[in-house]
């Protein structure tokens, strides 16, 4: 059992008991959260920004006791040399003259020397490389807009409070000590797809309720289109699994 996993355990047993031995503090604790949240989330993208802003800024402070991590997985690697090649402007590589010699893990050396895995991901390490100067800082981005679109997925399906904890739960799980935010390996990119695809999908699905109220359903629909080429250019499989039911609700 990994620390991470020790860690959201006892986080859980603490509110568990809380909750059963002390309703009382649990009460208000949730009424205080409640009016210091209050005046954000009536704002419809400020619970959305403050949930992408919430990783970011707790994982930044604790850079000084657990600072920008080094690579140490084999595909960590594969998906730096992806970051690498597009932050110098280029798609692949050529063949290196003497390539059985330098054969690597999840790495194509034919037909020309590229990471074997699709590009998103390596689209945000190349962000981080050419903009910020390091590829892990595309990680630390691609985790706060993560969480901001979990958060605007949500608010599709369900109350705007409860999207807000949802998105929360989501910065607290993943975007601090998780390896989606402390590697290359990503998660990020995947996710931050679906969101856009399922949180386009349920305004989508609901446009004729929200006529009158906001509903923007060219907008929607390029946010769907762009949420299925993300899934398609970093989790094809998962993202198919995804794609398939909200096709079928389309249909229906």
């Amino acid at each position: 059992m990994t620390e991470n996993m020790l860690l959201d355990i006892g986080v859980v047993t603490a509110v568990v008991a809380l909750a059963w031995f002390a309703p009382g503090l649990m009460r208000g604790l949730g009424r205080n959260a409640a009016r210091l949240t209050g005046p954000l989330l009536r704002r419809p993208l400020g619970a959305v920004l403050a949930v992408a802003a919430l990783p970011l800024v707790v994982r930044a402070l604790l850079l000084p006791v657990a600072p920008i991590p080094l690579p140490r997985i084999h595909d960590e690697f594969s998906y730096l040399l992806a970051g690498d090649t597009f932050a110098h402007g280029r798609i692949t590589n050529p063949t290196h003259p003497l390539w059985p010699f330098f054969e690597s893990f999840h790495v194509l050396a034919k037909p020309s020397y590229m990471s074997k895995y699709p590009p998103a991901q390596g689209l945000f390490l190349a962000i981080g490389e050419v903009l910020f100067g390091h590829p892990w800082r595309g990680v630390f981005l691609s985790v706060g807009v993560m969480c901001g679109a979990v958060c605007w997925m949500l608010e599709a399906w369900v109350p705007r409070r409860w999207a807000a904890i949802g998105g929360i739960a989501i910065a607290l799980q993943f975007g601090i000590t998780d390896y989606w935010m402390n590697s290359y390996w990503g998660g990020a990119a995947g996710a931050i797809g679906g969101c856009l695809l399922l949180g386009a999908a349920g305004r989508l699905f609901g446009f004729r309720r929200l006529r009158g109220r906001g509903a923007r359903p060219a907008l929607h629909g390029v946010l769907l289109a762009l949420g299925a080429a993300i899934l398609l250019n970093s989790r094809p499989w998962e993202g198919l699994m995804i794609m398939l039911p909200a096709g079928i609700g389309f249909l229906y």
